[in-house]
């Protein structure tokens, strides 16, 4: 079965690079919002059972909640050593772990049935880069495989991720999707997304 993990930061502190694009109301907004859209996604593709969210909010416990989802908290406020702690988390409680998802709040076209198609590869990595191939937009493992995979969220992590699979003995698979592909990461990425929205 196919676990879930999203990432999310305090709602107050996401999306800062978007600061040319909205206030931090606006910011915080678009965070609830994209976190809800994402519950929803993963949820109706896994089921809720199937999903965690890595957070120390409490508002993001609370929207968690909503969709009948639990949270791990993340104790380090450090993307990859948060979802470190939350693998193990999951590894330690959950014996029908057969494959993790990193699923990001940031992909505003998430789709429950992308999210099903990039689970049923057969690859034990699937990696979802992002429009430049800097950023690592999904990351599906197989459950032999996350016990050692290093995560590396940050600059550069689809060459990171993609290195680490291979140092591991395994030839990740490359998923391109422009959907996936889509994050709302700097002010054009939102006025882009925001145009499509109205339209």
């Amino acid at each position: 079965m196919t676990h879930v993990l999203i990432p999310c930061k305090p709602l107050d502190c996401g999306k800062s690079r978007l600061a040319g694009a909205l206030d931090p109301s606006g910011r915080r907004w678009l965070c609830e919002r994209m976190l809800r859209q994402t519950l929803a996604a993963a949820a109706a593709a896994f089921g809720a059972e199937q999903v965690r969210v890595v957070s120390a909010d409490a508002q993001v416990r609370r929207v968690a909640a909503t969709w009948g989802v639990g949270v791990i908290d993340d104790r380090t406020h450090d993307l990859n050593g948060a979802l470190g702690n939350a693998r193990h988390e999951l590894q330690r409680t959950i014996a029908t772990l057969t494959r993790l998802m990193i699923l990001p709040i940031d992909l505003p076209y998430v789709e429950p049935v992308i999210l099903r198609r990039v689970a049923a590869e057969q690859a034990a990595v699937v990696i979802v880069p992002d429009r430049k191939f800097d950023g690592t937009n999904l990351l599906c493992v197989d459950a032999r495989t996350a016990a050692s995979f290093p995560f590396a969220y940050g600059p550069r992590s689809f060459q990171h991720h993609f290195g680490a699979a291979r140092r591991l003995g395994v030839t990740p698979a490359i998923l391109v999707d422009q959907r996936l592909a889509f994050d709302l990461d700097l002010p054009d990425d939102y006025r882009q997304w925001a145009e499509h929205v109205a339209a």
